[in-house]
């Protein structure tokens, strides 16, 4: 009787903190997505990987836009994936792909865009005009009309990929363009050298990962990539401790506010054994779900009539557990139980829920039967 009565009451207990945790956690996720936590949590990664916003954010007369969190957050790779919060537009996840490949983008600019208006357009003019398409292959006859109508990197490789070996003509003027376009490795590396006369912080950590990578521009992405989710790590524990700095406080205020005192609570259920049974039950029950949904939750309290909240026009022999305390040390009792019980529920709905489970299974289990019964 007593090793039951006791899995009951503990089963009781930690029924209540699951409520309570629940509804502290998601009060939280209502304010974090109001106020876009992750969010912020992502730009102050992203500044302290590449530096802070700078004015404006767009590309200087020489074509080129500086490397900047604001440079990062412009850019339509990144602009495509926000969304609307609270009537504003921002970003609150960011892959590591993405990140890499924006990044590279930026550093392939730091030494101007080859748009009409740049010095290296000319250049751009100049090469195609060198390049001989006698020797080109159909293939590559139509690789050089796309590269011409748009110049990028990946077109120039495309043009490369069918340029025959001994064309030294077409291979020279092919490396030259590699070494002009945006992502190609020297260009990377005019890139690297930009930032560092640019004093921007991450200048000298980018330019150990590519050395590290030995100048291979897709080693040169993992290194980057790493780099990224090393960041994010970080941030994530930063992220876990601010939930749980919030989810604790959220809880204590519903401990006060419900009157969930674990001392009077534990009390009552071990003094009403129909209702401690009822509580038991419907605890085990809880067991075998999922504790995301606060709704259920809260009928809970209501269908189960938990010892909790509080009754100021009760007297104290009426309801003892609702009814303000009469004296000082009944309100030491009082202050003790919502401490608490507010240190619990801080411990967060997946610590109870496990909890739960394995009262549950203990009292599944029922006691051993003794020598000589069957």
């Amino acid at each position: 009787m007593g090793l039951s009565a006791s899995l009951d009451v503990g089963l009781g207990l930690a029924l209540t903190f699951l409520i309570f945790s629940l509804l502290a956690s998601r009060i939280n996720e209502t304010v974090a997505t109001a106020l876009n936590w992750r969010g912020a949590g992502l730009v102050q990664a992203l500044t302290a990987l590449v530096g802070p916003p700078i004015a404006g954010g767009q590309p200087d007369p020489a074509g080129r836009v500086p490397l900047s969190v604001t440079a990062v957050k412009r850019h339509p790779l990144v602009r495509s994936m926000e969304t609307g919060i609270g009537g504003k537009r921002g970003i609150s996840y960011l892959p590591a792909r993405t990140f890499s490949a924006v990044l590279l983008d930026l550093l392939g600019n730091q030494v101007g865009r080859l748009d009409p208006t740049s010095a290296g357009a000319g250049q751009l003019t100049t090469l195609l005009a060198r390049i001989d398409a006698q020797f080109l292959t159909a293939e590559g006859k139509l690789a050089l009309a796309t590269l011409r109508a748009e110049p990028s990197a990946t077109n120039v490789q495309r043009l490369a990929g069918t340029v025959q070996a001994g064309d030294d003509v077409n291979l020279a003027v092919v490396a030259a363009l590699q070494a002009l376009l945006p992502g190609s490795t020297d260009r990377i590396r005019a890139g690297l050298n930009q930032l560092a006369a640019d004093a921007n912080p991450a200048a000298q950590a980018l330019q150990s990962l590519f050395e590290a990578a030995g100048g291979d521009l897709e080693g040169f992405r993992q290194q980057i990539e790493q780099w990224y989710d090393d960041q994010m790590d970080r941030v994530s524990g930063w992220y876990k401790r601010r939930v749980q700095l919030f989810v604790t406080v959220y809880g204590a205020v519903l401990v006060i506010a419900f009157n969930v005192d674990a001392i009077s609570i534990a009390q009552n259920l071990w003094t009403a054994p129909v209702q401690r049974s009822a509580v038991a039950t419907a605890a085990a029950a809880q067991a075998g779900s999922s504790p995301t949904q606060v709704d259920s939750a809260i009928a809970q309290v209501k269908t189960l009539a938990l010892p909790v909240g509080w009754d100021f026009g009760a007297s104290r022999s009426h309801d003892r557990v609702r009814a303000v305390p009469a004296s000082i040390s009944s309100w030491l009792v009082k202050l003790l139980g919502l401490v608490l019980s507010a240190v619990a529920v801080g411990f967060g709905a997946p610590f109870w829920f496990d909890t739960l489970s394995r009262l549950s299974n203990l009292r599944g289990a029922g006691s051993r039967p003794q020598a000589g019964q069957p």
